[in-house]
């Protein structure tokens, strides 16, 4: 079940808040650099130059991020289906994961040729019997895949 927005809002103040007392702690500790990278570029300048950790240029993000993702029949027959997309980058990587799905299911629907006719005579993707069972970070380069047992 997703989280409520007031849920996320908790939970983005103390996320924040424990960041903000491991960088006050140490600083220059792994712990704080893993903590730190996971915010958004904005957030983690304001907090490197509060904390003395960066210059007082921000840092440049790209504004979009890459995922590889594996969609497949719901019922389990056919091919998989293998390829990447590109989303915005957001503040909440489950909301940003959660539209990569729906790229994945859309581009997926387009090379497999499933289309449907909308009440206003446009065509759109039927994405209803797609199932995107991952995502990779990143453009993957796969080097061997071997779904033949599926059949």
């Amino acid at each position: 079940m997703p989280m409520s927005t007031q849920d996320r809002l908790s939970w983005r103040r103390w996320n924040l808040d424990y960041t903000k007392r491991l960088l006050a702690n140490d600083p220059e500790s792994q712990m704080a650099r893993a903590v730190l990278s996971c915010w958004p570029a904005r957030i983690q300048h304001a907090l490197g130059t509060r904390f003395g950790l960066t210059k007082d240029e921000p840092t440049t993000e790209p504004e979009t991020r890459t995922y590889t993702a594996f969609c497949h029949q719901r019922n389990g027959v056919g091919t998989i289906w293998i390829g990447t997309v590109e989303v915005p980058i957001r503040d909440y990587r489950e909301d940003e994961q959660m539209e990569a799905v729906y790229q994945a299911r859309c581009a997926c629907a387009r090379d497999w040729g499933w289309h449907f006719e909308a009440a206003d005579g446009s065509s759109r993707e039927d994405i209803s019997e797609i199932v995107c069972m991952g995502l990779a970070e990143g453009d993957v380069t796969i080097a061997m895949w071997d779904d033949t047992h599926l059949e």
